[in-house]
């Protein structure tokens, strides 16, 4: 079922279920409000912290999929979004913002940053 609203934001087309999403970037905004979230993205991953790594992605997610949609809540979003769609929405979302998430460093060496 295609999405016949026209959206403000240009982005990625998305199935999540039975709808379909234009995913943008983050607004500057968002961006700022998020970036403890979003430094924190590339941070390990345990199986201790994967819910809430997960649960973080979600909201990153949930904020550039509002900039279109501003009536889809985080709640719809968390039925919709599966643990395989979220690591390819986070992906989504960091390409068109600019961002990319880079493997974490090894030991010793020197950390790169989101920003390319």
């Amino acid at each position: 079922m295609a999405n016949e609203k026209k959206v403000k934001f240009d982005g990625e087309l998305v199935q999540l279920g039975d709808r379909e999403f234009i995913v943008p970037s983050l607004s500057m905004k968002q961006a700022k409000d998020l970036w403890p979230e979003i430094l924190d993205m590339d941070q390990g991953i345990t199986k201790v912290n994967l819910p809430e790594k997960q649960s973080k992605w979600l909201d990153i997610v949930t904020a550039a999929i509002s900039r279109n949609y501003p009536d889809v809540r985080r709640e719809e979003l968390e039925e919709l979004v599966d643990l395989r769609s979220i690591r390819k929405l986070m992906l989504i979302v960091m390409g068109n913002s600019g961002l990319e998430p880079v493997p974490p460093a090894e030991p010793g060496a020197e950390r790169k940053h989101l920003v390319q």
